[in-house]
């Protein structure tokens, strides 16, 4: 069934099992001994238990394959290194927004060689991905495999800058859920300094304020569903007033509808909605947060190839679903029915980034290329 496209891809599936590797055994030595033979298993799964070393080891594979990286990502040669040799040479910030110009300053007053700057942020991007998960994940292996699964490692390389202003922005949910209102806004302000599209994350705080069912859930979502048009305009006259109003018929307005996406950000969305439901649960708050950023980010999928850069606003909304998918898996109360649902959203996923890595190398990350692979030629 794999051919080609798994064979060009055995560093990211060696990646992905090295890291849910690390973290499930982690957890496993970490609760062994504590517990009766049969309880240790579903005790590992737990967030709860880890070992510290496995969670860095875990981390370290992702940010090693990422930040050492060479020519991987549609954007690295387009943009990034283009970026820090205009840095070096001339140390002017140019359009880039300051967080991301200092780490490219910085780097630049030490070396020549952009590397270190796609370590700094691999660091940054999975450092905040992993607190968040060791927060709220009830099952942290399986949020470790959604980060490839769901293809956000590989929107990573691409689009580095803003999955870095993406990540701190998870990070920044607790501050929601804890309504400190000015830790978020300085959570936002810090991701804005990678990105500035992250400054459209604020309208998150008043998430805590809107709550839902799963009747009002399915509801909503039809209702969207059906105003899409609608929406898209709204939004077009939005991106016309804004410093984006240059992409409007640019290469990046390709009309391309991304049904692929749109189906599966449909399909988490009423998962996630029905679940409790269907097992006489009421959404807790944390959950309700996050099922109400899957909800936009559903919302945003809608959009694509009809508003410009939409997909750039579903990706703030749209990293939560790493935990919020575990979250509603741990709501199935049988244990039989929820290792059923686990496995087939595991082999789901693989066959998704088979499909559209493996054969139609979406955010250009194949074939992957090392720096120190280059280093040897």
């Amino acid at each position: 069934m794999f051919g080609n496209g798994a064979a060009v891809m055995t560093v990211y599936w060696v990646m992905v099992v090295l890291a849910v590797g690390f973290m499930a055994l982690g957890q496993f030595i970490a609760v062994k001994g504590k517990h009766k033979k049969n309880q240790v298993l579903e005790a590992a799964s737990s967030g709860e238990h880890y070992l510290t070393f496995s969670v860095v080891l875990s981390a370290f594979v992702y940010i090693f394959v990422t930040g050492f990286r060479y020519g991987v990502g549609r954007d690295y040669f387009y943009t990034y290194v283009p970026y820090f040799n205009n840095v070096y040479y001339s140390g002017k910030q140019g359009r880039m927004e300051l967080g991301f110009y200092a780490i490219n300053y910085l780097v630049s007053r030490v070396t020549s060689n952009p590397t270190p700057v796609f370590v700094i942020c691999s660091i940054i991007f999975f450092a905040c991905i992993y607190a968040s998960i060791l927060k709220y994940s009830p099952k942290p292996t399986l949020s470790v495999f959604l980060i490839t699964g769901m293809a956000f490692v590989f929107v990573f390389m691409n689009t580095m800058r803003q999955m870095v202003a993406v990540s701190i922005l998870l990070y920044g949910v607790r501050f929601i859920e804890d309504r400190k209102p000015l830790q978020f806004a300085l959570t936002v302000a810090i991701a804005s300094s990678f990105h500035s599209s992250a400054v459209v994350f604020l309208v998150a705080y008043l998430f805590t304020f809107i709550k839902l069912n799963a009747v009002v859930a399915v509801l909503t979502a039809g209702a969207l569903f059906l105003s899409r048009t609608l929406i898209a305009q709204i939004m077009l006259s939005i991106v016309k007033m804004s410093s984006y109003s240059d992409y409007i018929g640019s290469q990046f307005d390709t009309g391309n509808s991304g049904n692929v996406v749109m189906a599966m950000n449909i399909m988490v969305f009423l998962f996630a909605a029905l679940v409790p439901a269907l097992e006489g649960k009421k959404y807790s708050s944390r959950y309700n947060l996050f099922l109400l950023f899957q909800l936009v980010a559903m919302t945003m999928s809608f959009l694509s190839g009809t508003v410009v850069l939409s997909q750039r606003i579903k990706w703030l909304f749209s990293l939560p679903a790493i935990i919020l998918l575990p979250m509603t898996l741990h709501e199935l109360r049988d244990a039989r029915i929820r290792l059923i649902a686990e496995t087939t959203v595991t082999v789901l996923y693989v066959i998704y980034i088979y499909i559209t890595i493996g054969m139609w190398n979406g955010n250009s990350v194949i074939p992957y290329e090392s720096y120190f692979s280059i280093g040897v030629k």
